[in-house]
């Protein structure tokens, strides 16, 4: 099979515009596979159903809500489904995991379209339901479970986002020869480097107009169930008797600064610095304005999902603190560059002694740097969606 008859279908809810990490992802794959010969489906949602042609790349929007709920996927679900039905035959069929359960439709749609199927694995459902807040009756979450499962073990290949994940899969007799371990990265803006797939306009303004230097921690993204933010703000309540120049900064969606911004009303904090979401053409300057990264996973979410948030920090030489599990995938790579620290949840003041050491310690925030700098020269976006076509394209020229 040559590159221009290779054919692909990606399925996933969110898309650019729409935000949300594992849309960027996917953008930034199916650009570089449309480039390379390849040609892409996408079939993701938008407030109205359209379709969209950029030569080799064709994307399908579903009409679908934007509302996180169980009766708003099944919906998204059921017109992915029959979308994919509806649409030609592709050599691959490739399933995220937004909304949940998609693999289970990737594998139905699959077998009717005689094609391979294979899962990009970003979470592990139905195992996460009850960590993001959604309770099943036992009896229905033991039905999805088999179903997933069996889902999972018909896939070509499985590809999951880190270490702790892939083993999570082996131990559910998922066949090792199957897992492939690929991590996700950074936002190509970030980046000293411009590249093809940089988007957004450039602005000049600087993110912070303070006139006295702060010493800033910095969280950038998603602040939900599995990324408890108690601990953190249990440190800034301690920072802000100890040190008047040490900023907790929290970058992330006006959903999350308005319940961020109650905390911090309640606590009556000087030091929490609330930001919007900022454009990509902002991001290197973002990443760069954290003198260290803050991260977090909730207990137990270990194996099930992975902070992409590290990617971010490495990719702008920032050391990072985790709060959360000591042997997930963040604390592993922490461990294996010697990039920052890994504190259990909960611990807030082993947090506050940790930023106040890289504070007033320049050697120590140094051999940090060094250590995520070399990280993130391996885990940068080109090597990962090496790695990732290297992987299709050996399933799609398979007999």
């Amino acid at each position: 099979m040559t590159n221009s008859t290779r054919t692909i279908t990606f399925i996933n809810r969110t898309y650019p515009p729409l935000r949300g990490a594992t849309g960027r992802l996917l953008r930034d794959l199916a650009e570089t596979m449309a480039q390379d010969g390849w040609k892409v489906t996408i079939i993701t949602t938008g407030a109205l159903a359209n379709v969209e042609e950029h030569g080799a790349l064709t994307i399908h929007r579903i009409k679908a809500g934007t509302a996180k709920n169980i009766f708003n996927y099944t919906a998204i679900l059921v017109k992915m489904f029959f979308k994919v039905l509806a649409l030609p035959r592709t050599d691959l069929i490739v399933t995220m995991t937004d909304p949940p359960l998609l693999v289970c439709v990737g594998a139905v749609c699959a077998n009717l379209k005689q094609s391979k199927h294979i899962n990009w694995c970003q979470d592990i459902y139905p195992t996460l339901f009850p960590m993001v807040g959604l309770r099943l009756p036992k009896a229905i979450v033991n039905f999805i479970n088999i179903f997933c499962h069996a889902a999972l073990k018909r896939c070509q290949k499985v590809i999951v986002i880190g270490r702790c994940m892939g083993q999570k899969l082996a131990a559910q007799k998922i066949e090792a020869s199957k897992i492939a371990v690929i991590p996700n990265w950074a936002d190509f803006e970030t980046y000293d480097e411009p590249t093809a797939s940089a988007h957004g306009s450039h602005d000049n303004k600087p993110l912070f107009m303070d006139r006295d230097e702060k010493f800033r921690v910095l969280y950038a993204g998603t602040v939900g169930r599995l990324h408890p933010i108690l601990t953190i703000f249990e440190a800034a309540e301690r920072l802000q008797r100890l040190e008047k120049d040490i900023e907790i900064v929290f970058v992330t969606d006006a959903e999350s600064q308005e319940r961020l911004a109650k905390e911090r009303a309640k606590r009556s904090l000087d030091n929490v610095r609330l930001m919007p979401l900022q454009p990509n053409s902002k991001l290197r300057e973002l990443m760069e304005s954290g003198d260290l990264h803050l991260i977090t996973l909730l207990p137990g979410a270990e194996g099930l999902a992975v902070p992409s948030k590290i990617y971010s920090a490495l990719a702008a030489a920032r050391p990072v603190i985790h709060v959360g599990p000591e042997n997930g995938e963040v604390a592993r790579t922490i461990r294996d560059y010697n990039c920052g620290v890994a504190l259990k949840h909960g611990d807030a003041e082993g947090l506050v002694d940790t930023i106040r050491a890289y504070r007033h310690n320049p050697e120590l925030w140094i051999t940090a740097h060094e250590g995520a700098k070399k990280a993130g020269k391996v885990f940068t976006p080109l090597q990962s969606i090496k790695a990732i076509t290297k992987r299709l394209t050996e399933i799609a020229d398979q007999a």
